[in-house]
């Protein structure tokens, strides 16, 4: 099943190919699933073919855990040159160079020459595109010259082309025009090779008699098959002047109809312009309220923000303070919905909080939460207007003389991940909104010394609740808590970088259903 899975891949047919690929694996799972590597490589080539990264992609993991476990070089390496082909071929080379690095170790570990020339050829096109040039001619040029000691012309001539293209990138005319005309040649060299088989061939076809009896018989039948089109010809011809004839009647009706269709369709397009630019420009003005990245955790240990609109306007925002004690106070935000009337409804909730901790200059959370509570509901009832959404947020408020944590909530939680333990401290927060609600209740703070350095992790619900991977189903909370408790070694930057990455590989061609907003901020404890 397996071997008929890979063929219907190759000739196109990726949707039965999946069915037999699958079918193989549950097969060898049982079997034998010490040799479940290649099973995985296989469907992850399927994926890769019908451009589901994000499923090749973990399907490359999965065989290449079991290939690690078996100490089987071959399909380690053959993985590792899979998965540095997508980075590559996303033009993410920096993350490509080390898979395909381990390819050729582990390939020549295995004594697969072809299979270290092409991962070396791989690499040394990855090198050239990430700007590290020494590197580039190196891999080159060692993968030219294992291709040429083991007499592959057919490799020989990929790895011209790469170093044509190589040379001309780095502007070296002369050695992009040489290795450009090595190429051709050894492109003739084997159209010649060929074409001399395919003369053999036609020759040895010419000498059967029954061979020339069946070429005899296909030269009647092509006569038939021309007699045959002129007539249908002749028909279509007839028809077509009869069709020109009704069609030509029918021009001088639809060309007035065409042009008010087209003035219409110009004038609709104007508009469309018209509301975009407004809309960039109220962006540029949003963009302007926020804090930068330096006010959120310029003065902590290490910190990151991931702010990813749905629309070209959010609903979610962050906000930071830093009051007259030298405390830091800082949430993120999420108003309800998405788009203009979200982010409306955003500038509202954000000038409430500045408003609120100029009127409670000492307060606690759950002080500044009430207060701007308050500020919401009365702007909107002054203003006549019913207050259909609301705004969810988490927010925190640092005391970095004795290292004292405060946090209250509106619906949304804190999550403190503590580096010595390596366990989750979740504090929820209370199950209410900011705005009207019918059982309103003052919100709750809650105060907590930090005895161990943690990351703390403030987050809107468009993450989590984004639809992806195989089975089209929302990522959920925990599998959020996953993504991240699998990046929290990393610096802020790196975590941003590999937040962005799944987020995109598990959303795939689904559409983001809203706005994702996550702050991290890194903290040293009183140790």
């Amino acid at each position: 099943m397996n071997n008929i899975g890979v063929m219907l891949s190759n000739q196109g047919d990726y949707e039965e190919a999946h069915d037999y690929l699958v079918q193989a694996l549950k097969i060898k799972r049982k079997i034998n699933p010490s040799e479940l590597a290649k099973n995985y490589m296989n469907l992850g080539v399927n994926y890769d073919k019908r451009g589901d990264t994000s499923s090749a992609m973990r399907n490359y993991r999965l065989a290449l855990d079991v290939a690690i476990e078996e100490n089987d070089h071959e399909d380690i390496a053959t993985v590792y040159n899979n998965i540095g082909s997508i980075y590559h071929g996303a033009a993410q080379y920096n993350s490509a160079i080390p898979y395909l690095t381990n390819a050729v170790i582990h390939y020549r570990l295995a004594g697969d020459e072809v299979g270290e020339i092409w991962s070396s050829a791989n690499l040394g096109s990855s090198y050239d595109m990430d700007g590290n040039e020494d590197s580039a001619h190196y891999y080159l040029f060692r993968a030219l010259d294992l291709a040429q000691y083991y007499e592959i012309p057919s490799i020989d001539e990929m790895i011209a082309e790469k170093l044509h293209m190589y040379y001309r990138t780095n502007e070296d005319w002369y050695n992009s025009l040489k290795y450009l005309e090595i190429q051709i040649d050894l492109k003739d060299s084997l159209s010649n090779v060929q074409a001399q088989k395919e003369a053999l061939r036609q020759k040895l076809k010419y000498d059967s008699k029954i061979e020339k009896v069946e070429l005899k018989a296909k030269q009647e039948a092509d006569r038939a098959r021309d007699r045959q089109r002129l007539w249908f010809i002749g028909i279509v011809a007839a028809l077509l002047a009869v069709f020109l004839g009704i069609v030509y009647s029918r021009l001088r009706v639809t060309r007035r109809q065409k042009e008010t269709i087209e003035k219409q369709k110009d004038e609709i397009e104007e508009k469309n312009h018209e509301i975009v630019d407004s809309m960039n420009s109220a962006k540029r003005l949003q963009e302007a309220m926020l804090p930068s990245e330096e006010e959120l955790y310029g003065d902590f240990e290490d910190g990151t923000l991931i702010y990813l609109p749905k629309d070209i306007v959010a609903g979610d925002f962050y906000w930071s303070h830093k009051d007259a004690e030298g405390s830091h106070h800082f949430a993120v935000a999420d108003c309800t919905g998405h788009g203009v009337p979200s982010a409306l409804m955003g500038v509202a909730c954000e000038n409430a909080l500045n408003q609120a901790v100029k009127d409670v200059p000492n307060g606690s959370p759950a002080d500044i939460l009430n207060r701007t509570n308050d500020l919401v509901v009365a702007y909107f009832e002054a203003n006549q207007e019913e207050i259909k959404n609301g705004m969810d947020l988490a927010y925190c408020k640092w005391h970095p003389t004795n290292k004292t944590l405060e946090f209250s909530g509106a619906y949304n939680p804190l999550w403190l991940w503590m580096t010595e333990a390596k366990e989750w401290k979740i504090t929820k927060g209370d199950r209410q909104p900011i705005g009207n609600f019918e059982k309103r209740i003052s919100f709750t703070s809650h105060k907590m010394d930090i005895g161990e350095d943690c990351w703390i992790y403030l987050f809107s619900d468009g993450y989590q609740d984004q639809f992806g991977g195989e089975d089209g189903k929302k990522l959920k909370s925990t599998g959020f808590r996953k993504v991240l408790e699998s990046n929290v070694g990393q610096t802020g930057a790196d975590q941003k970088k590999a937040l962005e990455l799944f987020f995109e590989m598990w959303k795939g061609n689904e559409e983001q259903i809203d706005d994702v907003c996550i702050l991290a901020i890194k903290l040293i404890s009183s140790k």
